[in-house]
């Protein structure tokens, strides 16, 4: 969970939604999107009270992107780790058990290259299980 100042979270992408912390006990105040008008970006309120300036100064306030999900083909076409959410994949115990081969431990629900993860699952999951993870899994893309 990537948290952010201010100053990083106005470098995100345009439409990058963002989970709002205001203090170390990381306590979520509310959620904000990331606009643009004209050339300026905005952070702009989707819920909860807006904040004033002077808490954005001085205070510790922490932007945590919220991940999107993205289809199994922007995976495919994209050079970036990623992962995956699926019940069969819950149900794998150790899914880093084909990665010693490389000398790399990934835990279940981290990021990895997509040809690693595939070969997790085709160690440990059916060729339909494989199948059915691809089409309705949750695939997304480490930012």
């Amino acid at each position: 969970m990537k948290q952010l100042n201010i100053i990083e979270a106005m470098k995100m992408p345009i439409g990058t939604e963002f989970e709002v912390n205001y203090d170390n006990k990381g306590r979520a105040i509310s959620n904000m999107i990331l606009k643009e008008n004209d050339s300026d970006k905005y952070l702009d309120w989707i819920n909860g009270p807006p904040l004033k300036v002077f808490d954005f100064l001085f205070s510790n306030i922490k932007f945590i992107p919220i991940q999107k999900p993205v289809s199994f083909m922007e995976v495919v076409n994209s050079n970036k780790r990623c992962k995956v959410e699926h019940e069969y994949v819950k149900e794998i115990r150790r899914l880093s058990d084909l990665c010693f081969v490389y000398k790399l431990e990934f835990k279940k629900g981290e990021y990895m290259p997509l040809n690693y993860l595939m070969y997790a699952l085709g160690y440990h999951c059916s060729q339909e299980d494989i199948q059915e993870i691809i089409k309705n899994g949750i695939w997304y893309l480490e930012e």
